[in-house]
Parts: C-alpha cells; structure tokens; sequence
C-alpha cells in the first residue's frame, strides 16, 4: 500500500487478519493516498484538505504515532511504521507500550514518554527482533526504517537465522543516512569551532586548540565516507537479487565481501559514538595541559606554578650582546614587550643609573649580563632577562633568557630566528609572549596584549634612535643630545607615540615651551593605540594634566587605571598624588607617595615631594627627615637643596634659606634648568628681604638665559615681574610702563605661541 502511496493509519491486532500462513491488513476505512494528499496541499488554499488535519487526532490511541497523536499535517506512511511496532511489542510483551491509561494520557505518553525495552520483558526474544521492534517506536520518524520493506528484509534475517549481525542495521538505515550524517558532521563542525574559538579568546585556552579541533573534526570526514560506503555496499548485497557460482554459493565483488565482513564493525551508531569519543579525548588533553600548568606538574608547569616566580616579581633586563648596536635596542624591545605583563614588575632604567651610581660606576656604563647581575643582586631582584643576537645569513638569530641573578642558572632559554633586521622587533615580540607564557602569566592575558611592533615602532632605526634617547637622558643627564635622538626617532616614524610622550615630558621637566609640550602631547594621545596599556594610561594622564585639554578628573582616573594593573608604577603613584595634592587632598597625596617610594626607593623627585606635601599637613620634622634621608642616599640631588632653601624660607629662616638656594646657583651646577630655578628662589628671597636690586639682578639673569634657551614667553614673563615691582614697590609707574612697552616691542606678544604668552601677567 506504500508503494502506491496509501497509508493505513490504523493499524491494530484486530485490524490484521492471519490467512494461510500470512498476515494481511484489512479495514482501509480511514486510509488515505499519501500522493492525493500532498497534490492537494499544493492547490494553494489554506483550507486544502491533508492527510492529518493540524491539530485533529485520527486512529486508534493505543497505537497512535506521536506525530499522528499531535495531528501533525506531515504524518506520512511511518505512523503506519510506528503503529506496526506496537503490534509487535504486544505480541512479545503480553500488552502494547502503553496500557491502562485514559485516552488521553495515552496519547501524552506516545508523544513523551519512553516504553520500557522489549529485551526486558522478554530475554529470550531474538536481539535483533527486539531492536527492531524499539527502532520502530522512535518518537522521531526519521530514526524508524525508511521503509516497511526494510522491516520486511530484517524479519527474513532473523527468521533465516543469518550469521551476519550487522543486517538488521544496515537495512533499517536507509536511504539519505549519508547526507543526515554529513549535515550532523557540518554542524557539529561550526558548533566545535565556535566553543574553541570563544574559549579560546575568553577562558584562555592554549592557541592550539583551534587548529587542534578543526584536526579532530576534519578526521571524522573520512570515517563518515568510509561508514557510507560499507553501508550502501551491504545493503546492496543484501537486497540485490544474489548471483551464484556453478559450486551453488553466492558470487561477490571482492569489495562487496570487504563490505559485509566490514558491516558488523562499521555502523552510522559506532561512527557517531567514535566521533564522540575523539573530542572527549581531546577535551581530556586540553584539560590535563591545563591542570599541570596550574598544578606546577609535568612538562607544563611555569615558573609560578613551582613556585620559582612570585606575582609581580622584579624583573631586570640586561642588554643583548651579540652586537653593540643591536644590543641595547633590542632590550629597550624587550622591556616594552615585557611591561604589557601582568605578573612581572620591571626595574626602571632610573633605579639602575642610582644603583650604579652608589656602585661607582657610570650611570651611562653597558647594563652587559655580568653588570647587571651584580646590579640586580645589590637591588634584590632575583631574576635577569638576557639576551644574544648573532647574525645568520641575511637574518638573525635571536636568543632569550630568564636567568637567576643569585645563582646563575638559566630558567628559561627561548630562540628565534629573524628574517631580516627588519624582523627583529616582531622576532623580540614573539620572544616575549612565549616567555611570558613559560612564567605562568595567563594565555588569555598574554594573547590580548597587542603585537610589540604596533606598541612601539616597526621601524628599527627609529626604536634605535628612541633608545639612544632614553640612555641619554636616564642615564647620562644629557637632555640635549636626548631630546635631539628622540626628535630624530620621530622624524623616521612619525606614529611613534612613545617617543612623542617621552620628548613632551623631557622638554616640560626642563623647563620648555608649553606649546612645544602641549603639540607633543597631543600626537601622543592621537597615537595612544599604538602604546601598551601602561603607556596609554601614561599617555592620558599626561595629557589631561598637561596638554592642551586640561582636566585634573580625567588624569587622575588615567594613572588610576594604571596604577589598577601595575600598583607598584611610581610615575603612576607620583602623578597621582601631584593631582591630589593640587586638589587639597593632602592625606591621599601623602599615601600615594609613600607608596612611590616603596616602590622607587631610589626616585629623588618623590622624596621631595612628599617633604612638601608632610610639611603642608603639619608635620614639618617628618619633612626635615624626608630630605635628610634623601641627602644621605643622594647628596648632589638639587631637591635636597632647593625644598630645603623652601621649607627655611617658610619658617622664616631666610639667612638658611638663601644660603642653600645660592649652592644650586654655583659653578658646581651644571644643569642650567636648576640654575634658573636656584636664580627663581633667591630672586624671591631677596624681594621678600626688601632687596629689590638683587631682586632685579637674578631676574635679568634668568631673562637672559630664556632668551637663550628660546623661551620668549618667559623672558616676556619676567620682565613684566620687574615692572610689577617698579609699580607696587618703587611706586614708579612710568618706568614700569616704559619696561613693558620696551620689552612688548622686542618680543611682540603674537610673535609667542599662544600656550607660551604669559597673558596671567597682562
């Protein structure tokens, strides 16, 4: 009836009738042409008629299909399948699937509940009787056979006692078993690579996952066309009408013979469990590398997870030796690489010129492994990263190392090979993560850090150029030649936002023009994506309080994020506490400081200023000791004299207070932003002694010096502070405005930037 496109949809005990030794379905009365059915479907009418009508039950609910039962519109002749399964599960069990329940209930049941396998209630039923009695009752139709036919093919095995195992299976698949388990594969593939990538980028898994994923799932593909050809070979063999030898056995193809003995063993249920199993399997693995990298076991255990790393352990960079040039440029690379860590802490460049200088040694001397050892041990910090470079052909190849600083052994020794000189910075980068890696940093963590050549410079003559820079002024104090390298970095890369916000802060600490600061800061604030997190912070704050946008809220949150991811960041902490101590914060600011120098014992600048900020709060011996204990650790530093000169000054001791300011003044004083600041002080002193000649004197003297420096809006500034006194304090105003007229006609006010025109003095 099938064939000719009739479904039953009612069959039942009473519905078969035995005659001669065979079964025949009567009672057709609510049977109707599948074909008639769908042609009418397609008339277009909403109220076309169909073989189940949408939400009208029709049958027997004894044994009903669920599709039937929900009076789904698609039911088609596998209702009749299903139904047909329950005849046989009465037949062997005593009673249908489901029994004893209200009309009702047994339809709820056929539609959501399971039936208790036949294989319990009779043992001694055949195996395969069974099974195919339970596929029959599968809730879904595309998991019944395809065909009564099928079912048909299974009875005659089973009845004929066949050795092969695997018949029943290979006939109940079907027909379109191929492109379902395709279909399933190409889901389960997307579905695989989508949890591996997410997991991947948020949980922190190793980047191996991706690539090991698509591997397990790509090797799934042959198994499914192996698994299609043994079952469409089979099933060909056993339904195809058999051909014999003249001996009277059955004649097969060499691969129809693989087919069957290879059918037993080969199932679409197997291949599925198979594919299953294969990412269980490498999940496990995922797991277990996990597990021993955190656990400290294995050959994945880090440095932190044996406990030879502590979190935010110091760390000091050595040069790279190999190559002179090369050296310091590619550990200036290093340390940029590594400061986007967060567990490591790296030694400043200012805490090794003062640890060399209380050495003896020259704060300019080559950091080369053995200085740096000696440095790091004296500082106690316990770990070094070194480095080599050697040429190999038109490349390089490029060593890293964590090294113990107390014993000397090597923790870690990584090696790449760089293309060309070119390569270096992304080879360096490349170093970086990996050594990150191996400490115990998280991969996540690691992975979210941009590439090292977009925080710097690609350019390897520009990032040269800005190393020299830095050396220059860290260690060698020469803000000349300094600021001239890192203008020349800039000129070769003219994105490079880190040697944009060194100039600009250089330039300000030595006392340069605003607006040269404020167009500094702002290519570095509209290059800030191009810097690592703690540089972009940097960069903002800098911006915010010293730029052309100022906003104390906004640079206070900038070092606060910082100081959020590097607690132990003294510029950060130092910032900080400036902008709280311009808000009158002063407890907060003195908090900060100390915290500065807990973590720069050695940064000078935060001794003053905490000195500063205790005397403003009232504590006027704890800021003495302050700059006592600075003066002890560096006596040259011209803090210690000029806050000195200041804290006399406010307790009246203007004798002391002048005499201290005069030492900053001396031949000895090479830095002429010092000696103007010394020439600042005692002009100050002496008008609040009622001096205004010597006064006048060390004003014409720092006039003069700005109008060597190129500083035309501070010589303006000053002489508009001597025609201040001649109005107020000689009371002569003519002479004053003679001053002004004169000076404004030397330096027209539009000829100053306008960040540069001191018009608070106008």
């Amino acid at each position: 009836a099938h064939e000719r496109g009739v479904v039953h949809r009612d069959i039942k005990p009473d519905n078969v009738m035995l005659t001669g030794g065979a079964a025949v379905v009567a009672d057709f009365g609510i049977a109707k042409a599948l074909a008639a059915s769908r042609a009418r479907q397609d008339l277009g009418g909403t109220r076309a008629p169909t073989l189940t009508q949408l939400g009208t039950s029709i049958g027997t609910p004894t044994y009903m299909a669920p599709e039937q039962a929900a009076g789904d519109p698609g039911t088609d002749h596998r209702a009749d399948l299903y139904a047909l399964g329950c005849v046989g599960y009465e037949l062997l069990a005593g009673h249908p699937p489901f029994h004893g329940l209200s009309p009702q209930r047994l339809l709820a049941a056929h539609m959501g509940e399971e039936p208790r396998p036949i294989g319990e209630l009779r043992p001694d039923s055949p195996p395969l009787l069974a099974d195919l009695i339970m596929r029959c009752l599968a809730k879904d139709p595309d998991a019944r056979p395809g065909q009564a036919s099928d079912i048909v093919r299974v009875l005659e095995t089973v009845t004929s006692g066949s050795g092969y195992d695997a018949m029943p299976a290979v006939l109940l698949g079907g027909r379109g078993m191929t492109r379902r388990a395709l279909t399933a594969w190409g889901i389960a593939l997307v579905v695989a690579m989508l949890l591996a990538t997410v997991a991947t980028t948020e949980i922190g898994l190793p980047t191996w996952v991706v690539p090991g994923t698509a591997l397990v799932m790509l090797l799934g593909l042959p198994v499914i066309l192996a698994t299609s050809y043994v079952q469409r070979a089979a099933r060909r063999e056993l339904t195809q009408t058999p051909v014999r030898t003249p001996g009277g056995s059955v004649a097969r193809s060499s691969m129809g013979t693989l087919a069957m003995r290879a059918a037993p063993h080969v199932s679409w249920r197997r291949t599925a469990l198979g594919g299953a199993l294969a990412m269980a399997v490498f999940t496990l693995m995922v797991t277990g590398f996990l597990a021993m990298r955190t656990s400290g076991v294995g050959p994945f255990a880090t440095l932190m997870s044996l406990g030879k790393l502590e979190q935010r352990e110091r760390v000091l960079v050595a040069e790279f030796s190999g190559d002179t040039a090369l050296g310091p440029v590619l550990a200036e690379a290093a340390r940029t690489g590594l400061s986007q860590s967060s567990v490591l802490s790296l030694v400043q460049p200012t805490t090794i010129a003062a640890a060399l200088r209380r050495m003896e040694r020259e704060p300019a001397s080559r950091l080369d492994a053995a200085l740096a050892r000696e440095v790091a041990r004296r500082e106690g910090v316990n770990i070094l990263v070194t480095g080599d470079v050697r040429p190999l052909g038109s490349g390089y190849v490029v060593t890293m190392r964590l090294v113990g600083s107390d014993s000397g052994q090597t923790l870690v020794s990584l090696q790449e090979t760089a293309p060309s000189a070119e390569g270096l910075i992304a080879t360096v980068g490349s170093l970086t993560t990996r050594l990150r890696e191996r400490v115990g940093e998280s991969l996540k963590s690691v992975r979210g850090s941009p590439r090292l050549e977009q925080v710097t410079t690609a350019s390897l003559p520009a990032l040269e150029k800005y190393t020299q820079g830095v050396r220059a002024l860290t260690l060698g104090g020469d803000f000349q030649r300094g600021s001239q390298l890192l203008e020349e970095a800039i000129a070769l890369d003219t994105g490079f936002a880190m040697a944009y916000r060194r100039l600009a802060i250089e330039i300000r600490n030595n006392a340069g023009t605003t607006g040269r600061v404020t167009n500094l800061l702002d290519a570095a604030y509209r290059h800030r994506h191009r810097l690592t997190d703690a540089e972009r912070y940097l960069t903002e704050g800098s911006y915010f309080s010293s730029g052309p946008t100022r906003d104390a809220a906004k640079a206070l949150a900038a070092y606060e994020n910082l100081i959020a991811i590097r607690p132990d960041d003294y510029a950060a902490l130092n910032n900080a506490a400036l902008i709280h101590g311009s808000l009158r914060n002063s407890a907060k600011a003195e908090e900060l400081y100390r915290r500065a120098l807990g973590a720069n014992p050695s940064a000078g600048n935060v001794y003053s200023n905490l000195a500063m900020v205790l005397y403003r709060n009232g504590k006027q011996d704890e800021a003495v000791a302050i700059l006592d204990t600075l003066a002890v650790m560096s006596p040259t530093h011209p803090n210690v004299l000029y806050y000195g000169a200041a804290i006399q000054a406010v307790q009246g001791n203007l004798d002391s207070a002048t005499r201290l300011a005069g030492q900053l003044r001396s031949d000895k004083v090479s830095d002429p932003v010092v000696r103007m600041r010394a020439q600042f002080a005692l002009a100050s002193l002496a008008q609040t002694r009622g001096q205004l000649g010597e006064s006048r004197r060390f004003i014409r003297e720092i006039s003069a010096a700005d109008s060597a420096l190129g500083r035309p809006g501070w010589y303006l500034k000053e002489q508009l502070d001597i025609a201040a006194q001649d109005a107020w304090e000689l009371e002569r105003g003519p002479a004053a405005a003679a001053r002004i007229d004169a000076a404004l006609a030397r330096t027209p006010l539009e000829s100053i930037p306008l960040a540069d025109q001191p018009l608070g003095w106008l």
